[in-house]
């Protein structure tokens, strides 16, 4: 590839983007980065000011705070949800099925035993969601410097905050 390649390529890319590349330069090819070093002179960009404002990957706003990343706060909601509700979805098949199972004595739902079977198995597939919410959220990478948060206010490396309200 040559230079001019690499300007075109550069050139198309959202600022976010270009901090991407940025934070890991060494793997670049001479040629790409004398290309991205152009293009961040020509965008005017302040490299330093680049890496310590990370950006919304859609709109390309700065975030102050991981609360105001999207992704995050997406991730953030469903655990909230999965905090509050998760015992009533649980139990609810099972209300249910011993209230049907008492209603309706057929042959097949005299023994109410079918539907407390597929109510622990519910319940099962509902735990492992929560547990896999939970470990999305420790997991979730700092969009800054690219560690993982862990239950941290702010990040482990860079030290970017969780919210704007422990600041």
């Amino acid at each position: 590839m040559n230079l001019q390649t690499f300007r075109d390529h550069y050139r198309g890319l959202s600022d976010a983007e270009l901090s991407q590349i940025l934070d890991d330069t060494q793997d670049l090819l001479p040629e790409a980065g004398r290309a991205l070093d152009d293009e961040v002179r020509r965008r005017n960009l302040s490299l330093d000011e680049m890496a310590l404002s990370p950006w919304q990957p859609v709109s390309g706003e700065q975030v102050d705070s991981l609360e105001q990343y999207e992704p995050y706060r997406q991730l953030l909601e469903r655990r909230r949800f999965v905090r509050r509700y998760i015992y009533i979805i649980a139990l609810g098949p099972l209300i249910l099925g011993l209230a049907l199972g008492r209603f309706f004595r057929t042959t097949f739902l005299e023994n109410s035993t079918i539907f407390v079977v597929i109510s622990l198995g519910w319940a099962m597939a509902l735990a492992a969601y929560g547990v896999l919410v939970n470990i999305r959220f420790l997991a979730f990478k700092c969009p800054q410097c690219l560690h993982r948060f862990g239950a941290r206010d702010e990040g482990f490396v860079c030290g970017f905050p969780r919210s704007t309200r422990h600041q």
